[in-house]
């Protein structure tokens, strides 16, 4: 038959021991780390396992139950992973290289718990039906904050740090990727890691209630200082109005009155007889009906002439001033 590859004994589906068939023989592919980096993720790919998750070949506790008959290629630049793999001569005695893809293994469940948003809090991973801390070395902890912010699509971590709380029971985890930490990881005493997402650009809730008190203040002081100021304005506006002049045109005119300097006084006459007779502010004035300002003797006067129609006994306009 073709010859294919497979993972058998792993975990789930898309981890185990290497194994390829050739020849008619299944047999183990010899690990080699030389060789390993390279090959590793075209080995996922070409058993449609997505890419390389654990990136050594390390062995877990248990062995292949297949003899080691293949041997990787280094540096191997063939179209087919299949042809990267030569036999083995003796195969006796070599480790057997054990991957781990990405692709349909089972997520282990994560989360950030204890902040005040879904993208704030300790990172926690669901191990033995329950949630359990996840234990970091300071030199991981910046890495897995970034993974987690982007697959619960929290956008850029913003910071990470260990929180001063006592030590709790938690998880250890030496693989890469953070799905992984539930399936082969183990419990320790540690510190929790906080991580957190950047703040969104906009107005907190401290920030609208602050305008809103701010509003319903400036709506108070409108109310108590609104109606006096309005008096007041209102009050400037009719004395205004009065001090105007409505002349002949039924327009506002302002009037003033200015005394020319160009008049000849009138010598003022000796004598008691001519103080008596001549002095013009010494006695009333002989016509009551005129003004004190000739500007405003058409204004003193009446507007509609005497009645002297022929219902009348007076002729007003013979009539004179006894």
């Amino acid at each position: 038959g073709a010859a294919r590859l497979r993972l058998v004994d792993g975990n789930f589906s898309c981890s185990g021991f290497v194994e390829l068939y050739r020849q008619g023989l299944w047999g183990a592919v010899g690990a080699d780390a030389g060789a390993w980096p390279h090959l590793a993720s075209r080995i996922c790919e070409a058993v449609n396992c997505g890419h390389v998750a654990l990136e050594h070949g390390a062995v877990p506790e248990a062995a292949s139950h297949l003899p080691v008959r293949w041997e990787m290629e280094r540096s191997c630049q063939r179209p087919s992973v299949l042809d990267c793999f030569n036999e083995t001569r003796d195969g006796r005695g070599k480790t057997p290289a054990f991957l781990i893809c990405s692709g349909s293994e089972p997520r282990a469940a994560r989360r950030l718990a204890g902040g005040l948003t879904p993208c704030q809090g300790h990172i926690e991973v669901f191990r033995g039906e329950r949630w359990q801390a996840l234990c970091d070395e300071p030199a991981r902890r910046a890495e897995r904050g970034r993974q987690l912010c982007q697959e619960l699509r929290c956008g850029q971590l913003s910071s990470s740090a260990a929180l001063k709380e006592p030590p709790t029971l938690g998880v250890t985890c030496a693989a890469r990727s953070l799905h992984l930490c539930a399936l082969r990881g183990a419990l320790r005493t540690c510190s929790r890691t906080s991580d957190s997402k950047p703040q969104a650009a906009g107005l907190g809730a401290g920030t609208i209630m602050s305008i809103l008190l701010a509003l319903v203040l400036f709506g108070i002081l409108l109310l108590i200082c609104g109606p006096p100021a309005y008096k007041r304005l209102m009050k400037k506006i009719s004395k205004k109005k009065q001090r105007q002049w409505i002349g002949p045109t039924g327009f506002n005119q302002n009037v003033s009155f200015h005394r020319n300097s160009t008049v000849n006084l009138r010598p003022r006459a000796e004598g008691p007889r001519a103080q008596g007779e001549d002095n013009d502010y010494a006695q009333p004035p002989k016509n009551p009906y005129l003004s004190a300002y000739p500007a405003l003797e058409g204004a003193s006067q009446s507007s509609n002439p005497p009645d002297n129609s022929s219902d009348s006994d007076y002729d007003l306009h013979s009539a004179r001033r006894v």
